[in-house]
Parts: structure tokens; sequence; C-alpha cells
């Protein structure tokens, strides 16, 4: 950008919409939190049950969905704190590298784990991780309520995944 608009980086980081930015980043990490903690799964389940076989009627429903949490307005003072400590993270290595917590290790598994206060700890499921660490998981298939005929989905939503449909199952790749 400097040479072919002839601008400064500090023009152009000017220019940066750098809350905009943070907000995407933090959007996109809370939905990668409710993906791998199972609750995507289960309002999309929820939702498809309530169509009822409607498909086109499956985003309206989700829609209404997402919408009830929406409306319930501000955050408490403590989600406020928690949330100005992750921006704050996310500004600081977008701008420096650092978000101001010491970088993950395989000795000592420091994670940032995020609370009020946030706090540096130890890896707090270690024994968890311990007992799973050589385990291989199956993908096991997640039953519709409707019939699909031999089906391969493509596509990117938080990372690259596909969908394998056939009958009344699909299986998702991890």
């Amino acid at each position: 950008g400097t040479w072919s608009l002839g601008m400064t980086e500090d023009e152009i980081f000017a220019g940066f919409p750098v809350s905009l930015f943070v907000t995407i980043v933090g959007v996109t990490y809370l939905f990668s939190v409710a993906q791998r903690n199972g609750t995507i799964d289960l309002l999309v389940r929820g939702g498809v049950r309530l169509v009822r076989g409607k498909v086109a009627l499956i985003p309206w429903v989700l829609f209404g969905i997402a919408a009830v949490p929406t409306a319930f307005g501000t955050f408490t003072p403590a989600a406020e704190e928690l949330s100005a400590h992750v921006r704050a993270g996310w500004v600081a290595f977008a701008v420096g590298g650092d978000p101001g917590w010491p970088p993950y290790d395989l000795d000592g598994r420091p994670t940032q784990v995020l609370d009020v206060p946030p706090a540096v700890t130890g890896y707090p499921e270690e024994t968890s991780r311990r007992i799973w660490r050589d385990h291989v998981f199956a993908p096991l298939p997640l039953r519709l309520p409707f019939e699909v005929p031999p089906t391969l989905a493509v596509g990117a939503d938080l990372k690259n995944t596909c969908c394998l449909g056939s009958g009344r199952s699909a299986w998702f790749s991890g």
C-alpha cells in the first residue's frame, strides 16, 4: 500500500477500523467456542426440529433463536471487564504481536483462563488430556429428522469443512 498509494504506514493504519476488526475477531472467537462446546449443534438441531421438514424456514427460525440473546441488552460489569481484557489482548497482539500473556509451550502448557479476574494457569484439564491423548475419535453421525439422498457438502465456516449425508444421517468433518 505504501508504494502503490503513496501513503505512509501511519496514514494507512489511521484509516484502518481497529475497533471493527477487534469486534469481528471477538465474534468469530465467540462462535468458535460455541461450536466447540456444542451450543451451535444444539441450536441447529432445535431449529431443524422446529421447522418439521420445511427447510426454507430454517434460516428464519435460526435468526429468531439468535435474536433472543441479542434482545437482552447490555452486559453486566463483569462481562464488560472480561470483554475489555480480551479486546486489550487482541489489540496488543495486532499492534505488537504480544497479547499480554505468555506464549503456549508443551512443558508448562500455560493457559489464559478468561474469567473475572483473568489468570494464566497450567492447563485446567490436564488429567483429562492425558487420559484421552492417544484415543482416536471416529465421527458419529448426526441423525436428521428427514431423508437426504447421498450428498457431499463442502464449504467454510470458521474453517474448511465437509459433510457426507445419506438417508437420515449426516457425518461432519472435524
